[in-house]
């Protein structure tokens, strides 16, 4: 398949590898002594891509749909950079803004590479295919953290949690449960390529094997359940019970509600009541605090600071009017009009949009992962994510369904 692609889709597919395995090879390179934070490597390798899609956008100048993407982009820096000029807090550093919008606004960029390809093919099977095994790749690699944390063997991986800022996750969770780092280190954006992967391989209409199928599917699964990530839980929760809705009929839901309830309420009393916990957990804590944040902060930022509502631009606000929202943080950044324009709009448009299952599940995904944390542009996850801008501007634009 590869031999016939174009040379952009394979330049694109080479350093997408290369960003996939950076996080691993800065870990192996960190045993030996080189202390590298792989975040700083993949943004230059992410803003490398960023120029090569200018490029192809320079070389078809009559090409609109290209042009509205650098379009949307420059208008969220536009009111961002006005916005940081009235530094509310501390002065806001230029360089720090411009990393922090590149990292927002690469997927959209990177979605170019897929809206290409598909114009030229018809499809997009090849683009799948390297999410799909590489949510499986990096499923085995958490699987395997998570038997090293469980055997007492979990040292370098501590370490270099340790060392990029986030070890203290190992403690603060200690007293409920212990969440392995998972592929990117960071303990909490390891489902988000799995779950994709996931949904690629259920929605897949050919396969070679249907054991191997199976095996995908279970082994996925597992990765997300041993996770630790609340998140990732509701997450596969609420696309699971979507795409049974859309596709199955009512008494075979009935079936499989009445069974993972059997299997639910059976796996309760051998862990000790860790699912009823957790959904306690939730209930009494996550979303009161996702109630509180959605309706308090925002308020409070339109009625104190006002500028920072509409324009964001804030670098660090996040230190001192602290939210475990992202759709509220990215509210400091980017502003209600940025967020409305990059997030919120091409959310909305595809989920009442008549679309196929598979296009609203991917959307489920990537609306339900700005609920907590930056998941959405942590490394490798930023090309899952562009998957969803494709869709979102094929739906737009184009008039073909996309394999």
């Amino acid at each position: 398949m590869i031999s016939k692609l174009n040379y952009w889709d394979k330049v694109y597919t080479l350093i997408c590898l290369l960003i996939l395995l950076t996080p691993q090879i800065v870990f192996l390179l960190f045993q030996f002594g080189v202390p590298i934070i792989y975040h700083q490597i993949n943004i230059i390798i992410v803003f490398i891509l960023i120029v090569f899609s200018f490029y192809y956008l320079i070389k078809n100048k009559n090409d609109k749909l290209f042009f509205l993407i650098p379009f949307i982009s420059l208008i969220v820096f536009i009111l961002a950079f006005i916005g940081s000029l009235q530094s509310v807090f501390s002065i806001n550093e230029f360089g720090k803004l411009l990393g922090l919008l590149i990292s927002i606004m690469a997927a959209p960029f990177l979605s170019i590479f897929i809206l290409k390809h598909y114009r030229n093919y018809g499809n997009i099977l090849f683009y799948k295919k390297i999410l799909k095994y590489s949510g499986v790749f990096i499923s085995i690699i958490n699987i395997i953290y998570f038997i090293l944390l469980y055997s007492n063997k979990y040292g370098s991986i501590y370490a270099y949690t340790e060392f990029i800022g986030l070890g203290m996750y190992i403690e603060d969770l200690g007293s409920f449960f212990i969440r392995p780092a998972g592929y990117f280190f960071d303990y909490h954006s390891q489902y988000y390529i799995p779950i994709i992967s996931l949904f690629i391989t259920i929605n897949e209409k050919e396969h070679n094997s249907k054991l191997l199928k199976i095996t995908i599917i279970f082994l996925i699964i597992f990765s997300i359940l041993i996770s630790g990530v609340k998140s990732a839980y509701l997450t596969l929760i609420v696309c699971l019970i979507f795409s049974a809705i859309s596709s199955l009929s009512f008494l075979t839901i009935l079936k499989f509600f009445l069974f993972g309830s059997v299997i639910l309420f059976l796996g309760d009393l051998l862990l000790d009541s860790f699912f009823s916990d957790l959904a306690i957990r939730i209930v009494t804590h996550d979303l009161d605090i996702l109630i509180e944040h959605i309706s308090e902060v925002p308020l409070l930022l339109y009625n104190k600071y006002n500028s920072v509502f509409f324009l964001g631009g804030q670098v660090d606000f996040q230190n001192y009017i602290y939210s475990e929202v992202y759709y509220v943080t990215l509210i400091y950044y980017i502003g209600i009009i940025g967020l409305i324009i990059v997030f919120l709009f091409p959310i909305l448009f595809l989920l009442f949009k008549k679309t196929d299952v598979f296009t609203k599940i991917i959307t489920l995904i990537f609306a339900m992962s700005l609920m907590h944390y930056y998941v959405f542009k942590i490394s490798f996850n930023i090309v899952g994510t562009s998957l969803f801008y494709f869709y979102f501007f094929k739906n737009l634009f184009l008039k073909q369904n996309a394999k």
